[in-house]
């Protein structure tokens, strides 16, 4: 534990919840970017979801 008191506030990401992943919005938005992502495999899939 005593790494974790080390670490500076804005890196500890284990307690930051972002609340967008519990969103329904966000939930669909993300399988609609999968489906697409399974329809066209030949492009790079980094590029459909900025």
């Amino acid at each position: 534990m005593a790494e974790t008191a080390k670490t500076p506030r804005h890196l500890n990401i284990t307690k930051i919840r972002p609340r967008a992943c519990d969103d329904d919005d966000y939930q669909e938005y993300m399988r609609a970017v999968l489906r697409q992502a399974n329809k066209y495999p030949d492009k790079p899939f980094i590029s459909r979801t900025h």
